[in-house]
């Protein structure tokens, strides 16, 4: 993304950032659904995940108590994956 330097003129200089983007799917399914969020502690990911996850309470508990880091994802899924199925 370029960003109007105005400081130097009216230039233009380089802002760039990281970030990570993540999706979620079911087994079989060819839908995935875009997270658009990496805080666990966001209200959006918590209804997203009592929606997406509500067929694990115990990881519903586990969100809605921040169990997992602010930005453990990752770790959310993997638990879905590993202790739901």
């Amino acid at each position: 993304m370029y960003v109007p330097n105005m400081a130097a003129g009216g230039g233009y200089g380089f802002a760039g950032s990281s970030s990570t983007l993540y999706y979620i799917s079911r087994g079989g399914s060819d839908t995935v659904i875009n997270l658009r969020a990496c805080n666990t502690y966001s209200n959006r990911f918590k209804k997203m995940a009592n929606d997406y996850f509500k067929d694990c309470n115990d990881l519903i508990d586990k969100i809605n108590s921040k169990y997992f880091d602010r930005y453990g994802i990752q770790s959310v899924v993997n638990y879905y994956n590993e202790d739901c199925n």
